[in-house]
């Protein structure tokens, strides 16, 4: 803003120009999103009431939800996997006091561009890790990963296709205490892809994080 102060009058200039301008010329979005494959089915009533049950709704290039009972999240991930939907991020989390009885519930947002992904919930560290080897043999690769409370501390796992990954690590669920020096020793060689920090049973951070190595 002391920039701009000392410039009133340009500034001023500028955005009086930009109000007088015609609708014909006033820059519009272009998103530039390829057509929908047209062997993608419409999701179907049924499902569009779950997912708005949950909080949620599904538009033409995305969908979301925000409080999908965990157990039922992968019935509908599969269902909108036939319409080109693809999760991108997945948060399940304890039902706070409102939804009490109803356990473990997540939250994720989805795209549509029809690329393959793989995902487990309800796993141990190790569990985690060997989901990761298995999916990379198919050049599926972990883009998300969230740790969260069901009786011990679990993590959700999120993977898809990207021949362009070359190696990826998983940082599970470390302490305060231990994730500057992950930090530090994975910084130097990878990219952060994501980041998410949780509690764990008593109330302590738990950090979770993908790094990935691209072939490119």
């Amino acid at each position: 803003m002391p920039s701009l102060k000392l410039h009133t009058d340009e500034a001023a200039a500028f955005l009086h120009a930009e109000l007088a301008r015609v609708p014909e010329q006033v820059l519009r979005p272009d998103w530039n999103d390829p057509p929908l494959d047209p062997a993608w089915t419409e999701p179907d009533g049924d499902l569009l009431r779950r997912i708005e049950a949950a909080q949620g709704f599904v538009a033409e290039r995305f969908a979301i939800c925000q409080t999908m009972p965990l157990a039922e999240f992968a019935a509908a991930a599969e269902q909108l996997r036939l319409s080109g939907y693809r999760p991108v991020r997945a948060r399940p989390f304890q039902s706070g006091p409102s939804q009490a009885g109803q356990g473990v519930q997540i939250a994720a947002v989805w795209t549509r561009d029809g690329v393959d992904f793989r995902f487990a919930s309800g796993l141990s560290a190790d569990e985690a890790r060997q989901k990761q080897a298995e999916w990379k043999e198919d050049e599926i690769h972990p883009i998300d990963l969230a740790g969260y409370l069901d009786g011990e501390f679990r993590f959700f796992l999120l993977a898809a296709r990207d021949p362009d990954i070359s190696e990826t690590v998983l940082t599970l669920g470390l302490s305060s205490t231990e994730v500057l020096a992950d930090f530090y020793t994975h910084s130097k060689l990878r990219h952060p892809m994501m980041l998410q920090i949780s509690q764990g049973a008593a109330g302590e951070h738990r950090t979770c994080r993908v790094w990935v190595t691209r072939k490119s």
